[in-house]
């Protein structure tokens, strides 16, 4: 019995403190809670003061309960002096929530009201968005973000399938990590549909060096456009696919500079029934400054001037930044290569513009492309435009075969490739082997037969032959250099 009374008193003590530590907590979230309203309004009114309404966006709280395990708030969102929406916030403060030690659970939701009764009615009276706050003892934070399926109007013109984002901090290592993911949306409208589904992604970003150092990746699957009706009177088939696209890149930080990898990819296309197969990119880009990097993301690089632009160039140069990108073409089984590698060398310390040889951009590229590949993409492109197999077979056989002729050089074939090779070392170019005066990149193509618009063709009662349709010669060149092209950095400029 004594035991049992010794017992009952410990949870009655270990009670009373819990009781104790939550109310404490309550308080304090009380008052952060009035201190982070305040610190976004200044944020806001700092950020708007340049446009002369630095009160255009303001939150307001409105009224604060606080009891002993949890805390009612309700804030009122202004903008330009009008209230537009209330958000209701529910907290849990611990020192237990749901078993894990943690200070606070808020869910903040939109309360419904004539401002925004429209948006739960697309939600189907569900608040169209709900927000869900954690913080342990750490002042780490985990965020996630619920927005559920909204439709518009009875013809259902907007369709969202809802959206699940996680975001979380670690202080430790001032690093944020999110994940969104979501089931797609569909828009109909203007006689075109387009739907996606499947969208998901992660997020990981370093607080201290905005965007440049973390992980990014995202993906969007099933993607089908249909033209309607209005996409018919251009192309027999209007319908666009693909199965999926996805995009990835990591940056990481080190000692000063960053290394950069990006990869995209582009799986099954197909427009109006024909197959244009999969894309893909590798690009991987080291010993980018940090310092510069920022410097140029934070200012408008237009406004500088001729000699700002020029220091700030040489300066990222003399760190001796190196590229390399990789870009990938599959379909029906061939595969067509481009393959691009870029270092730029600043020797000494000084750079005079004067002396080119103070500066060294060594850069190649190389391309192989299958011809029975080209031939038949650009033959469906204008098939897509509802010419004839014929005519547009005759039209990029003869369009391939004078570009390749008045190409100068920069393009050659063999029994199945079109290929470029082009090597920049040391300030001397080599094009397919053959080494090239920088001074006279400038020089005009000769003239030579382009694609037809991508217009359909008027059928009329006398259908003529394939052979019978005109070609209009335009005149292409390439853009002039500037007269001192024997300076890599003055064209770079």
């Amino acid at each position: 019995m004594k035991k049992l009374m010794i017992l009952l008193a410990i949870v009655v003590v270990a009670g009373v403190v819990y009781a104790a530590v939550s109310f404490q907590l309550g308080q304090a979230f009380e008052k952060n809670a009035t201190q982070e309203v305040q610190s976004l309004n200044l944020a806001f009114s700092q950020s708007l003061s340049e446009t002369g309404n630095k009160n255009l966006f303001q939150i307001e709280q409105t009224a604060f309960q606080n009891h002993i395990f949890s805390s009612q708030a309700q804030y009122m969102v202004n903008i330009g002096g009008k209230e537009i929406m209330k958000l209701n916030a529910k907290t849990r403060h611990g020192p237990l929530i749901g078993f894990q030690p943690m200070r606070y659970s808020t869910v903040y939701e939109l309360e419904k009201d004539a401002n925004t009764a429209k948006f739960f009615q697309a939600a189907g009276d569900k608040s169209p968005i709900k927000v869900t706050v954690k913080s342990d003892f750490n002042d780490n934070a985990d965020i996630r973000t619920e927005i559920p399926m909204l439709r518009y109007d009875n013809t259902a013109s907007f369709v969202f399938y809802g959206l699940d984002s996680r975001m979380k901090t670690d202080k430790e290592k001032s690093f944020i990590k999110g994940k969104w993911q979501s089931d797609g949306l569909k828009i109909f409208g203007l006689g075109a549909e387009f739907v996606m589904d499947g969208l998901n992604g992660t997020i990981n970003l370093n607080k201290n060096n905005d965007l440049y150092v973390g992980e990014h990746s995202y993906s969007i699957g099933k993607i089908k456009i249909d033209g309607g009706e209005m996409a018919k009177m251009m192309t027999a088939n209007p319908t666009a696919s693909i199965d999926s696209i996805s995009y990835t890149t990591k940056s990481d930080k080190v000692g000063g500079d960053y290394q950069t990898q990006m990869a995209f990819s582009l799986n099954n296309a197909q427009v109006a029934g024909f197959q244009f197969g999969n894309l893909k990119s590798n690009i991987q880009i080291d010993k980018l400054p940090v310092d510069m990097i920022q410097q140029i993301s934070q200012m408008r690089y237009r406004q500088l001037s001729k000699d700002e632009r020029e220091k700030l160039l040489v300066d990222i140069l003399k760190t001796n930044p190196v590229a390399k990108i990789n870009l990938t073409w599959e379909n029906e089984g061939k595969v067509a290569n481009a393959l691009l590698n870029f270092e730029a060398k600043m020797p000494k310390k000084s750079f005079n513009q004067s002396n080119p040889q103070d500066f060294f951009l060594n850069a190649s590229v190389d391309i192989d492309i299958p011809k029975d590949m080209i031939r038949n993409a650009m033959s469906q492109s204008l098939m897509i435009a509802n010419h004839s197999q014929q005519d547009a077979n005759n039209q990029v056989e003869t369009w391939l075969n004078q570009f390749v002729a008045n190409s100068n050089g920069l393009v050659v074939a063999d029994s199945q490739s079109y290929k470029t090779k082009i090597v920049l070392n040391n300030n001397k170019l080599l094009v397919n082997g053959v080494e090239q005066n920088l001074n006279d990149l400038g020089k005009t193509l000769p003239e030579t037969e382009t694609l037809p618009e991508m217009l359909p063709e008027v059928p009329s009662e006398t259908p003529s032959l394939p052979d019978e349709t005109p070609v209009s010669p335009e005149t292409q060149t390439l853009p002039e250099k500037p007269k001192n092209s024997n300076n890599p950095l003055e064209n770079l400029l």
